[in-house]
């Protein structure tokens, strides 16, 4: 397959980080296109789990957006949704002021507001600081503190359980959840990213 022969050519990562020869290859390709550039990163053995990221120039403001996905299958069947909540947690220690959404399959073209971020199954909301009484439509709300105790962000969790994407109280409950955010003025326009 294409992809596990282009994957297997050059080690971009290892253990400590970007190689050399990561560095010469991602320079390569971002002195081409020096206004957007993006990547995808596959498990040469298994193909089933991928890193894509994104670094684009944003036009009018001239600084970087980097957008760094993660796409992983999990067996719901012997995985807890709660174990999926620690290590969006987890995540967040390290990407604080990054918005972290876990869309589950959502489908944009469900979403009530296709131009602006959705909750999709949880979202972490840098610098936001909710309460479960100021999102009732949400099963949960997580106060995210730093070492002092502040209030970095706030996760919010729409579902207790994994998101069906062909549940249509699954879909409604994210919607729900996406309109008290945006009252709140916490969902942002992607092209405000």
């Amino acid at each position: 397959m294409f992809l596990r022969k282009k994957s297997s050519i050059y080690q971009l990562f290892d253990k400590n980080g970007v190689t050399k020869v990561g560095l010469e290859k991602i320079t390569q390709k971002y002195k081409k296109n020096k206004n957007s550039f993006s990547g995808s990163i596959w498990d040469k053995n298994t193909e089933e789990a991928a890193l894509c990221y994104f670094i684009y120039e944003k036009l009018l403001e001239k600084r970087f957006f980097l957008k760094i996905e993660l796409d992983f299958k999990i067996d719901i069947r012997i995985t807890k949704s709660q174990t999926v909540t620690e290590f969006i947690l987890a995540l967040v220690q390290k990407f604080n002021s990054a918005y972290i959404i876990v869309n589950g399959n959502y489908l944009p073209r469900k979403a009530v507001f296709p131009d602006r971020l959705s909750a999709g199954w949880m979202i972490y909301l840098p610098k936001a600081q909710l309460t479960h009484e100021i999102v009732p439509e949400s099963s949960d709300v997580v106060s995210v503190k730093n070492e002092e105790g502040l209030v970095t962000g706030t996760l919010v969790v729409t579902l207790p359980h994994f998101f069906d994407k062909e549940n249509a109280d699954d879909i409604k409950a994210v919607n729900r959840v996406d309109i008290r955010l945006r009252e709140l003025d916490l969902l942002p326009l992607y092209t405000d990213m």
